[in-house]
């Protein structure tokens, strides 16, 4: 029997004659709630887009009353600050710091030096005169020097007197020049201590009168005075020795301390400009014995990389800082080339030689009584230190200031030179403000943190005995009762 096969018929189906719209109806995806005005607006701006794609980005909306609720925020404009007039007595340099204590003064309570001074870079070249920058608070000179600030400021300059001091209209020499100044700079750069707070100082609390107690507080006190104070526990025992471990170094206290000077400056203000590999070569004083020489006359110091980058991050502070135009193009344009430049050694001199030719040749004639508004950043430094006789041979001499230039080791008094004129600007200024008060809110919240912590032991303290008193009642309560069960 065969299988029959049923065939397989195929129907050509015809198009529809008309189009199915493929937009999806418009949907939104806001959480608001379908009775908002804000709502059904944006559903009308939504048809109406769709509707006309090529009127999209000419869509205007009609004057709406809901319209405030659709409106963009717009960043505000910044406003320029007005001008200050030229008649204000609003002024850039309306405060100084003070010789003596450091501390940001009001320029009108201060007294500054008038007298000229004489300052020689080096031998070969002609001593330099300038302003004396040094000034003094009104509280450091009636404490330190015995001086009264009116006293000072009305010692009007007579005419004798003019060819040796410039600036102020008052004839006023500081302690600094008079070789009596006891700040502790000063005397530490005479090999002496500092003196500390006198005992006339103005931060020095005064006596407290006591005040006549009322009868309830007289009562109390003389209650607390019948009590007798328990004798506080003495140590037995002789202190810990404290154990030091002597290191080999060639180097002198001087040299030491100079290092060590520019490594605390460094981290403590420019620990964010220099690299992290030059930071810490800054902490081997010794140089971690990296000394090019049989013998110890040179101490190794930093690599000329880390010096390099030492002298762009002072060079910057001091373009940023300095308003007089001619040193501030020459500063930067020093700091340019000395970027430009590689890490040799005499390079360097060369660059800095010619930024200090610049300088001296920039500053005004102190002959005009404009140099008594003379910068204090701008910098002076001395040549680099003498190369010892042993490692003459194996130097090179720079074409330009004439030094022999073999070790970063020379560069020392530069970098000190330098730091000087750093440490006199308005930003290291803040940074030591900012670093003081850090410390007095930081002692203010060790000190009230101990007193609370006093309140809360003495609170414990005094829960603990009232809890021991009432168990010893309690206990003296059963013995009580105790006592007379069994006596009947």
């Amino acid at each position: 029997m065969q299988a029959y096969r049923q065939p397989s018929v195929y129907v050509d189906v015809p198009p529809p004659t008309y189009t199915i719209s493929r937009v999806p109806p418009p949907t939104s995806l806001s959480t608001t709630k379908e009775n908002d005005p804000s709502w059904r607006l944006s559903n009308a701006t939504m048809e109406d887009s769709t509707a006309s794609s090529s009127l999209k980005r000419k869509l205007s909306y009609v004057e709406h009353p809901l319209q405030p609720f659709m409106a963009v925020m717009k960043k505000p404009k910044l406003v320029p600050d007005p001008a200050i007039p030229a008649g204000s007595e609003v002024t850039a340099n309306s405060y100084i710091y003070c010789h003596q204590c450091g501390k940001k003064r009001d320029k009108e309570d201060s007294a500054h030096c008038s007298h000229i001074e004489v300052h020689s870079v080096a031998k070969d070249r002609p001593a330099k005169t300038r302003r004396c920058h040094n000034k003094y608070c009104k509280p450091c000179l009636k404490n330190r020097y015995n001086e009264d600030l009116d006293t000072i400021k009305a010692n009007s300059a007579t005419s004798s007197a003019q060819s040796d001091r410039i600036g102020e209209s008052y004839d006023y020499k500081c302690p600094k020049c008079r070789d009596i100044c006891n700040c502790s700079r000063c005397r530490k750069a005479k090999g002496l201590d500092p003196t500390g707070k006198f005992a006339n100082s103005t931060n020095a609390p005064a006596d407290k009168k006591p005040k006549p107690p009322a009868d309830g507080v007289a009562k109390a006190d003389e209650a607390k005075a019948k009590r007798t104070a328990r004798p506080k526990a003495k140590l037995n025992g002789p202190l810990p020795t404290l154990k030091w471990t002597k290191l080999h170094s060639n180097l002198t206290v001087e040299d030491a301390e100079a290092r060590f000077h520019i490594r605390e400056f460094v981290l403590r203000f420019f620990s964010k400009a220099l690299p992290k590999a030059h930071l810490d070569e800054l902490e081997q004083i010794n140089g971690n014995g990296r000394n090019r020489y049989d013998d110890d006359e040179i101490i190794p110091w930093v690599s000329e990389a880390c010096l390099k980058s030492i002298l762009l991050a002072f060079l910057a502070v001091l373009a940023e800082e300095e308003t007089n135009d001619t040193i501030k193009k020459a500063i930067q344009m020093g700091s340019k080339e000395l970027r430009a430049a590689g890490v040799g050694l005499s390079k360097m001199w060369q660059i800095l030689s010619s930024l200090r030719d610049a300088l001296d040749a920039s500053e005004p004639d102190t002959g005009d009584d404009a140099a008594s508004e003379e910068s204090d950043t701008i910098p002076s430094f001395p040549d680099p230190a003498p190369l010892p006789d042993s490692a003459i041979n194996n130097s090179r001499r720079t074409r330009s200031a004439g030094s022999m230039i073999v070790d970063t080791v020379q560069m020392i008094p530069v970098i000190l030179g330098l730091i000087d004129a750093v440490v006199e600007s308005t930003i290291i200024r803040a940074e030591i403000d900012k670093g003081a008060k850090e410390s007095k809110d930081v002692a203010r919240e060790v000190k009230d943190a101990t007193r609370n912590a006093n309140d809360r032991w003495e609170k414990a303290k005094k829960e603990t005995e009232n809890i021991n008193e009432q168990q010893v009642t309690i206990s003296a309560q059963v013995l009580i009762a105790c006592i007379l069960t069994l006596s009947r």
